[in-house]
């Protein structure tokens, strides 16, 4: 809301933004679908602090709520942050995210365009339409020797904030950004979304990819779900399709004690 505040246009502007976007649930490809296979958006949800910068990711999260109910999945857990170190504003944690600690080793899921695509020429020339959907392993970085968390757009060393990750010759690609960054709890080992992915940039360590010699290293930054479960359960709360199926906000987030390191 904050992007429109005052303009008479806003409202407007809105609808049709709302109205231009569906939601595909259980397919595990990207691309076209059908607009019968989709759901309607009834709003968009935007972090206040949402930096419209290349390189941010601290506040880079949206919740979008469906015009209809769906009933036929069972929801993704939240990483819930330590609610002492959130009152307190204690960043010292060098694990990142209102002090949790997380696992070295995390799953990026997401639907963007293929490693072959983003690491040869072909990137920029042509598209990928369909892209199935692909799980991929990252380990944390530590952010003061990550270029792209400090260095290439700034300074974003916030450890209660922002997420560092970095795979050696795999990457995400163009169209991941969003993409959910799931760890496991302990209890079920039933996946857990502790991020959000931003941006990421390849840096090539040399050889020929048409060879299969090829050698890179992926650096991304995401932002941390654990550093936002105020603002999460306060609008998660006012949901709904949430409240009509009786489930308590609460039920919908993971202690960090419940958390596989």
């Amino acid at each position: 809301d904050f992007f429109f505040e005052g303009d008479p246009m806003r409202d407007e502007y809105l609808t049709n933004l709302t109205s231009s976007f569906r939601v595909v649930l259980g397919s595990n490809k990207g691309g076209k679908h059908l607009a019968s296979e989709g759901f309607g958006v009834k709003s968009i949800v935007v972090e206040e602090n949402f930096e419209l910068e290349r390189g941010s990711a601290m506040s880079n999260l949206a919740l979008v709520f469906l015009d209809s109910c769906v009933s036929d999945f069972e929801p993704i857990r939240l990483l819930r942050g330590d609610d002492e170190q959130e009152e307190e504003g204690d960043s010292s944690s060098s694990s990142g995210g209102g002090g949790v600690d997380l696992p070295n080793t995390l799953e990026v899921v997401g639907f963007g365009d293929s490693e072959h695509f983003c690491v040869t020429q072909e990137h920029g020339i042509e598209t990928n339409e369909e892209d199935l959907m692909q799980v991929m392993p990252y380990e944390r970085a530590n952010c003061e020797v990550n270029p792209l968390c400090d260095g290439l757009y700034g300074n974003r060393c916030e450890e209660d904030m922002v997420l560092c990750l970095k795979a050696e010759d795999e990457t995400t690609c163009t169209g991941d950004g969003g993409a959910p960054i799931f760890g496991y709890s302990k209890s079920e080992r039933s996946p857990v979304q502790i991020g959000v992915l931003g941006t990421g940039v390849i840096i090539n360590n040399g050889g020929s990819y048409t060879a299969g010699t090829l050698e890179y290293t992926d650096l991304a930054i995401a932002s941390v779900l654990s550093s936002h479960t105020e603002w999460l359960e306060s609008h998660l709360s006012n949901d709904t399709c949430l409240n009509s199926t009786g489930t308590a906000v609460s039920d919908l987030f993971v202690a960090s004690d419940d958390l596989a390191l």
